[in-house]
């Protein structure tokens, strides 16, 4: 039975994958992005929670969108998820606009902190309309709340999801590098996926809806590394061995 129980052990310990961080991804700021409409139709416009690490190296002169997803073309103003960082304010700024409503933010100030050259941050924002809330929280504490006005429901789907860019026009390019980008389908706790600073596997976490490590290492495709295969198109952007 000992042996047993040894060889059922070591073929247990042989199936386990590790879990590592080898790679971010690297914006430009000129024209890199990664198209991932596909996951789209599955985030939940109702509530949901956007997590990722973000290294912002250097002064950065122009403003750049980190994620953004709407629905339609890029003619539509409602119907807006995103998170952009505003250069001129110093401002990391997380959206959400619905059908006829106005842009309701969720910010990190440059009053709370200085974002630019600065290493690596881990962001979390979350969306809850039946609490009419959005907010943002910087490495696991929060920053800002948005309560009021309430939110607007969004109308349609978000079948138009870039990172690193504004959706489908290349405008306001994102400068700087990111690492483990999430996306769930509920609310999730911010201190669950900082993990005290420590880069920790999120492909157990429940709600989850994609999940890109850019742990390729090259090439053109950004993995999905949940269950749903919403697997990415690299454009540009190159992988780099700068981590959080």
């Amino acid at each position: 039975m000992l042996g047993l129980g040894n060889s059922l052990h070591s073929e247990t310990s042989q199936l386990k994958v590790s879990f590592s961080n080898n790679y971010s991804l690297s914006f430009d700021g000129t024209n890199d992005f990664i198209a991932v409409d596909s996951v789209g139709e599955s985030i939940n416009k109702d509530a949901g929670t956007l997590a990722f690490w973000m290294d912002l190296a250097g002064s950065i002169t122009a403003s750049g969108f980190i994620f953004r997803a709407q629905s339609g073309s890029l003619s539509s103003t409602d119907n807006i998820i995103q998170m952009m960082y505003h250069a001129s304010d110093n401002e990391l700024r997380f959206s959400y606009k619905g059908q006829g409503g106005g842009r309701r933010d969720a910010k990190i100030e440059n009053g709370h902190t200085s974002l630019e050259g600065q290493g690596w941050k881990h962001i979390v924002a979350t969306w809850d309309t039946s609490a009419n809330e959005l907010k943002i929280y910087l490495n696991g504490s929060l920053i800002d709340t948005h309560s009021s006005p309430a939110l607007d429901a969004h109308d349609a789907d978000l079948d138009n999801v870039d990172i690193g860019r504004n959706t489908g026009s290349g405008a306001a390019p994102f400068k700087g590098n990111l690492d483990e980008v999430a996306v769930f389908n509920t609310v999730v706790s911010a201190s669950d996926l900082y993990n005290s600073g420590v880069v920790k596997d999120l492909s157990g976490e429940s709600g989850l809806i994609a999940y890109w490590r850019f742990e390729e290492g090259s090439g053109s495709s950004a993995t999905d590394s949940s269950s749903n295969s919403h697997t990415g198109t690299i454009s540009g952007a190159t992988h780099s061995t700068d981590l959080p």
